[in-house]
Formats: C-alpha cells, structure tokens, sequence
C-alpha cells in the first residue's frame, strides 16, 4: 500500500502514487484546447482553466491529469503565474501522464519562462491543494508562491528559478501563512535576493520529508529559511540540505 502524506490541518491524505485512472474527474494535454469540463476525449490546454471549472462548478476534493510536456502560460490576462488560482476547493493535480491517461509515466514541466512565476496558490476558505510529478523550473518570481492555503508537493522538481528586489524571499518555494508539506522533492539552483533561496517558510506550518535543497543562493539561507515565529510547525525528515551559498549569513539554514 502508498504511504500517504498527511495535509497540516485538514487531515487530508494525498497519495504517493497515482491515482486509479477511472477517478480522474478532468484531463489536461499541451495539445488540447480550453473549453467545456476537460473530459478525457477532449483535454483542456491549460492546468489553469481545469482549475477554473472546478472551482466555477466542480466540488471538492476533484482530481486533474495532466500529460507529460511543457505547459507554458497561454492566458493572456493571467500575466503572474503559469499555474495561478485562488482555490476556494481542494483539488490533487497529477502531472506526468501518457497520452491516453492510462499511467503516470513521467513528469509535466511547468515552465516560466524566465517571465511568469511558475504555481501559486491563494485562496479562501482554507483548502488542500496537492501538486503530484511535475518539474517547475525557469520562474521569474519564484518556482512556487503560497499563501493561505495547505499545499502538497510530491515527487517533484522544483529548480532554476528566481526572485529579485526588496524582500525577494523564497526562490524555489515561498510560503506564508500558508501549510506546506513537500514530500520525495528536490529543490535546486534557485535564487533570492532577500532569502531562502530554496526554500522560504514564514508564519505557516513546514513539513519537509525526503526532501533534497542544494546549490541555491540568497542574501542569508541560501538553502532553507524557516521560522517558527507565530507557533509555527517545522518537521524536517530524511532530508539534505547541502553545497547552497549565501552572501550575507546561512548558507544552508537560516532562522
């Protein structure tokens, strides 16, 4: 049997491993095209607009597929995020399937382009949100920006991005007030000016389990900041944070 991971709060259990083809509720390809529900003959484009239909007239708790590949930002009034929604339900997104959606067989890459931040997360009422075998690299305003919500991330990359200017924090994954919980992850080559050029985690719980931060740079914590300020929870398991760089103080942890 999977392992589950478990959501701080919500007491949700998002599993390790994929789930059974025939409870996938909507299906996203580079190759589709973004109308109607996202049904399996006839993929969404977008992770974004799958999203949408679910918070516009889905329920909680619905899962979305997506297809190996590169999903870039195609909304052109979304000019923030490649992944970016407020969430006022739960839903699990799992990247990586083959084209007919029968197996997850690899990783959908969420690309920035060096100009969008890749996924973020906010919302109302307070949520889980699980992100499952996706590669986010090359985002301009980091890789990953939570607020408010429960994020889950397993089985995933999160490398090359960035945050420049005045309290740039978070390169890799930011959170704040939000709930994070990374599981079989690596975090590499991402950047901040301010810190944690991996990872940043301020007033919200951080659960860290098998996970990999190196070779990421930031003014202090270059690896990891976390704090525990507000009564926060961090929980760092099997995880190695080793070989970051930061110009002023704590080049792996800082906190």
């Amino acid at each position: 049997a999977s392992e589950p991971a478990y959501a701080p709060e919500a007491g949700m259990e998002a599993l390790i491993s994929a789930p059974n083809p025939g409870d996938i509720d909507r299906f996203v390809s580079p190759t589709g095209v973004d109308s109607g529900n996202c049904p399996k003959v006839a993929p969404c484009q977008s992770i974004n607009y799958a999203i949408t239909r679910v918070m516009t007239d889905g329920v909680d708790g619905e899962i979305i597929a997506a297809t190996e590949g590169i999903y870039v930002n195609t909304d052109p009034v979304n000019k923030n995020s490649v992944v970016g929604a407020s969430f006022s339900k739960g839903v699990e997104i799992y990247g990586g399937w083959n084209v007919d959606f029968s197996a997850q067989v690899g990783f959908s890459i969420v690309d920035g382009e060096n100009k969008y931040s890749g996924i973020s997360v906010y919302g109302f009422p307070k949520v889980t949100i699980v992100f499952d075998h996706f590669i986010v690299r090359n985002g301009w305003n980091g890789g990953i920006n939570l607020s408010s919500m429960n994020l889950i991330v397993t089985n995933s990359s999160i490398h090359n991005n960035q945050k420049i200017g005045d309290y740039a924090n978070g390169g890799g994954v930011y959170n704040y007030l939000g709930d994070l919980t990374l599981r079989n992850v690596t975090v590499s080559n991402n950047s901040a000016s301010s810190s944690g050029g991996g990872i940043y985690s301020a007033l919200g719980d951080a659960y860290l389990n098998n996970v990999t931060v190196t070779n990421n740079t930031a003014g202090y914590g270059g690896g990891v900041t976390l704090s525990t300020s507000n009564q926060a929870v961090v929980n760092v398991k099997n995880t190695i944070v080793y070989n970051n760089h930061a110009f002023i103080q704590g080049p792996d942890c800082y906190g």
